[in-house]
């Protein structure tokens, strides 16, 4: 079976407590844009895709002590799977 390798990155969601300073940290760093945001989810890029990176605040989310920032979902972009 020959490997399946990613055509592209698409994007990625973190589940967060610490959401407001994650959104300053990917502005700062990777010049990244808030392309929407409320007060449970924004989202977030640095080229001209309409998101790359997601952050969520879920209610109820903050009150958990499992995780300050747990990966959500990662998706990439497939040339063929067949």
């Amino acid at each position: 079976m020959s490997p399946i390798r990613p055509k592209a990155f698409v994007h990625v969601v973190y589940r967060t407590r610490r959401f407001e300073q994650m959104l300053r940290w990917y502005e700062t760093v990777f010049d990244a844009r808030i392309q929407y945001q409320n007060p449970a989810l924004a989202f977030l890029t640095y080229d001209d895709e309409h998101h790359r990176v997601v952050f969520a605040k879920p209610p109820g989310f903050e009150a958990t002590v499992e995780y300050l920032r747990q990966l959500w979902r990662r998706r990439y972009r497939l040339a063929d799977v067949a």
